[in-house]
């Protein structure tokens, strides 16, 4: 274990304005010789098992290994929290140095011509803002995929993950959506609902579902409820989605 790195603010910077520069070290080499200068080792109050990030594998990536990759960053950063996980030099510096073989395997070799893979590296080996971090970054997405699991089911983190990615609706309304993430009482009664109900296997029901939750969920405070009371309000919109998608068939 050894100490976290990020980079500098205005290391960060110079590397977002040089991707078309760089773009030879990105598709097939490193960036080992420009990670020697300064800027690009900041402490950070973090332990980091580097040697645990090399399991990372982003060839041909499962909803099952991003949640093996899920686990293996959240098992390799020990102390990390919400607060420093919204930090974009420390994601960055990852993404360059540590785990830069897992990002190009997962998000450049296969995005295209030139203009593509630049694309693709300013989106998922940097993370501009909130979302940016949460939901596109290469690594922090991993961290915040196994950070929601651990709230929502913290005595079965894996079987939470392997559940909040088996879909992108369902990470996109689980892990992307700031109201739902903030509900932690409201992912775990959903995660319950997805673990024994195969009816929500269906987009179009899982997405009527979460409508419904939308609808009916306004102004209860589910942080007092018990577990069997959230049950019973998930069962209740499971009702109403059923209704719902019922009801052009009748008007028809």
């Amino acid at each position: 274990m050894s100490k976290l790195k990020a980079l500098a603010t205005d290391t960060l910077d110079q590397l977002r304005n040089s991707i078309g520069e760089n773009l030879q070290r990105y598709t097939a080499g490193d960036f080992d010789e420009l990670a020697m200068e300064n800027g690009w080792a900041v402490d950070v109050d973090v332990e980091v098992d580097t040697e645990a990030l090399s399991a990372l594998s982003g060839n041909d990536e499962t909803p099952e290994q991003a949640a093996i990759n899920s686990m293996v960053v959240w098992n390799a950063l020990k102390g990390m929290t919400p607060n420093l996980a919204s930090e974009e030099r420390i994601w960055t510096r990852l993404c360059h140095v540590e785990c830069l073989p897992y990002a190009r395997a997962r998000w450049i070799a296969d995005a295209g011509g030139k203009d593509e893979k630049i694309a693709a590296i300013g989106t998922h080996l940097f993370g501009k803002g909130q979302n940016g971090i949460r939901d596109d970054n290469a690594i922090s997405r991993l961290w915040w995929n196994a950070h929601v699991a651990r709230l929502a089911m913290p005595d079965d983190m894996e079987g939470a993950l392997r559940l909040i990615l088996k879909t992108t609706d369902y990470r996109l309304n689980l892990v992307e959506r700031p109201v739902l993430t903030s509900r932690i009482p409201v992912i775990a009664g959903i995660l319950r609902r997805l673990a024994k109900e195969t009816w929500l296997n269906d987009q179009d029901n899982f997405r009527a579902f979460m409508r419904a939750i939308n609808r009916l969920g306004g102004g209860i405070v589910f942080e007092v409820l018990s577990e069997a009371e959230v049950d019973d309000f998930m069962t209740v919109c499971m009702e109403d989605a059923r209704k719902e998608l019922e009801r052009p068939a009748e008007a028809a």
